[in-house]
């Protein structure tokens, strides 16, 4: 009797990672599909990449342009949140509303009930509930940006480089002689041809002028649009007898205000509003020390999570974290479990 295999779909995006994933599936024994995301209209040149890659793997590739969907929710969303003096995290919500959206979307049009990407993340049960776990490789660890998923589309994807370095991966796409680009995918995918923020915005919204304010209430210069400022920032001021560093926007009044004090308490908060927030396994218990990130590059902070009112969660950091800026996602973990997390609403 012929026993078929177990069927599993995978985000093929053109790179090494992806590719590994695929290689480690088939070692398990999977029957492996791939599936390639065009997200950007016109601007897809990774597609020759996961074609070739695909042939190279022996396995099927179908190709979904999901670009409308990826503009509304993603481009349009991150327009919006800065020209609202916000400064938002693209890649959390892409992996939610996007990326797993359309991977088990197109996983159930084909009859297949697991799927996988490349990302580096674990999942774990923890007292039977599953949950995001940070990846064997802390320096490429990915679970920052996987918080918004839910258990039960946790319990559908498999991450086959959550346990594996990134030298080795390099070195197990070299031993089964792939041929892969060598380039590196870059986070915010649709700006990677972009020098700057600024430059990607530009062509996006209208901005005019508007004052640069001292601590002391004085005019000291001038930017090119409130919009294009983040609270930290200290390039491209252009302020004599600096630096300068960004500590509050405004945006109905087109200016900021800056500091030459880089230990300022306001770019040290250590109480953090958020809101808009995803829980795996329930809220988090009250006088309980958890670990928090504001970004995905910055170092952890031991902090307790209190519930202010229906929606609204405050971090209270025992250690404060460098600049933080309504609008990106301050994640809570567990030791290496993923908690939860939201959207930050202030700081204090």
């Amino acid at each position: 009797m012929i026993q078929l295999r177990k069927k599993i779909l995978v985000a093929l995006s053109g790179g090494v990672d992806s590719a590994v994933a695929v290689l480690e599936l088939q070692k398990q024994g999977f029957e492996v599909i791939g599936v390639y995301f065009l997200m950007l209209a016109g601007k897809n040149a990774e597609l020759a990449d996961a074609r070739d890659i695909a042939k190279q793997l022996g396995i099927e590739l179908k190709e979904e342009d999901i670009s409308r969907d990826f503009e509304n929710k993603i481009l349009n969303n991150f327009i919006w949140e800065y020209q609202a003096g916000r400064t938002p995290n693209p890649c959390i919500l892409c992996n939610k509303e996007i990326k797993f959206k359309h991977l088990l979307r197109v996983a159930d049009e084909l009859g297949i009930k697991l799927v996988a990407t490349g990302h580096y993340a674990r999942i774990k049960k923890e007292k039977g509930v599953l949950c995001i776990s940070k990846a064997k490789d802390k320096k490429k660890d990915q679970s920052y940006f996987l918080y918004r998923l839910d258990e039960t589309e946790i319990s559908r994807i498999i991450f086959p480089l959550g346990t594996i370095e990134k030298i080795k991966v390099k070195e197990i796409a070299k031993k089964a002689g792939l041929k892969i680009p060598n380039s590196e995918s870059q986070d915010v995918c649709f700006m990677k041809n972009e020098n700057k923020l600024k430059d990607f915005l530009t062509l996006k919204v209208e901005s005019n002028k508007g004052d640069i304010i001292s601590e002391e209430g004085k005019c000291i210069g001038f930017h090119d649009g409130a919009i294009f400022c983040t609270i930290g920032q200290r390039r491209g001021l252009n302020i004599n007898g600096g630096p300068f560093y960004v500590t509050d926007k405004d945006i109905s009044l087109n200016r900021i205000v800056v500091t030459k004090n880089r230990d300022s308490e306001k770019l040290f908060p250590r109480k953090i509003v958020f809101k808009d927030t995803n829980w795996i396994g329930g809220l988090p218990k009250e006088n309980t020390d958890y670990s928090i990130k504001t970004r995905y590059q910055t170092k952890e902070s031991k902090a307790k999570i209190i519930e202010l009112k229906k929606g609204f969660f405050e971090a209270q950091l025992e250690d404060p974290q460098w600049a933080v800026a309504p609008g990106q996602s301050l994640v809570i973990f567990e030791k290496d479990l993923v908690k939860g997390g939201g959207v930050i609403f202030s700081t204090h």
